[in-house]
């Protein structure tokens, strides 16, 4: 299974990287929190109490890197989300391939509250007054390659 083309072995293998790393990096800065906590003359009950804090998020974060730490829980979080769409296997040839369906995402994507929230916040300026509008997209490009492009050329219906 793949997440933008990356497999999701890598993604759990550079996760596990980034994890430790960002741990050993947490670790130095409260070290140096902790001396210049000490130098400023707050008390060590103080610097507990900021420290347990910090280990609160020290432990969320974690749990966080957690969610993709192998291909199996990295696929349950990624095929739990409800906008996931699910690749069909299409034969060709001798081979497969898998196939996420273009419409089938759009509609998602389009019936997505925070996408629906986008639209309605969008601003234009127009003689320094900012105006909410409400827009609808028309291209999933600028266009360029639907006017440009040789396919399109030759196939001016192809996608529509």
């Amino acid at each position: 299974m793949c997440f933008h083309s990356v497999p999701l072995s890598a993604i759990a293998e550079i996760n596990s990287e980034i994890k430790s790393l960002v741990a050993i990096a947490l670790q130095s800065k409260m070290e140096h929190f902790k001396m210049a906590l000490n130098d400023n003359g707050v008390s060590n009950a103080c610097i507990d109490a900021i420290l347990q804090s910090v280990a609160t998020f020290e432990d969320l974060l974690g749990q966080t890197f957690d969610l993709f730490k192998n291909v199996k829980a990295a696929e349950k979080c990624l095929t739990s989300d409800p906008n996931y769409v699910k690749p069909e296997r299409v034969a060709l040839g001798s081979g497969e391939f898998q196939y996420v369906s273009v419409i089938e995402t759009l509609k998602r994507i389009s019936a997505d509250p925070s996408f629906k929230k986008l639209r309605k916040h969008a601003t234009v300026t127009s003689a320094g007054e900012e105006e909410s509008i409400d827009f609808c997209l028309s291209d999933l490009d600028d266009g360029r390659r639907l006017r440009n492009g040789s396919y399109f050329i030759k196939n001016p219906d192809a996608f529509r």
